[in-house]
């Protein structure tokens, strides 16, 4: 991947309902570079804006090979201003759980805009 990043966000946001302001309109960019942390440590992941929201999903294997985490949260751009961002669901599943359960501690830190 390459091209011009421009930091959109810096901070600390998790839960459901949670709201919060980019520098920059994310549809300008042809993909996100999201910073996160969860209860398997800290990760980048890379999205795409697609039709007023962007999906930010990791995988963790633990350490052991014992368990593992899969975990997903949406994003939703406003419609009339998409640098408000809502995280409207936001869910894990564990192998040694298998619950599906609300997952609030995932933590978007950082989001990185990477040019068209």
């Amino acid at each position: 991947m390459s091209g011009t990043e421009l930091d959109l966000y810096k901070g600390d946001v998790s839960g459901v309902g949670s709201t919060f302001t980019l520098n920059d309109d994310p549809t300008k960019y042809s993909h996100l570079i999201v910073d996160i942390s969860h209860e398997g440590g800290r990760h980048a992941v890379v999205s795409r804006v697609l039709t007023g929201s962007f999906l930010i999903r990791d995988f963790n294997l633990g350490n052991s090979g014992s368990g593992s985490v899969l975990m997903e949260c949406y994003c939703n751009l406003d419609s009339t201003d998409p640098t408000q961002i809502e995280l409207t669901n936001s869910v894990r599943i564990k192998t040694d759980t298998a619950s599906g359960e609300e997952y609030n501690d995932l933590r978007i830190l950082r989001i990185v805009g990477v040019a068209k």
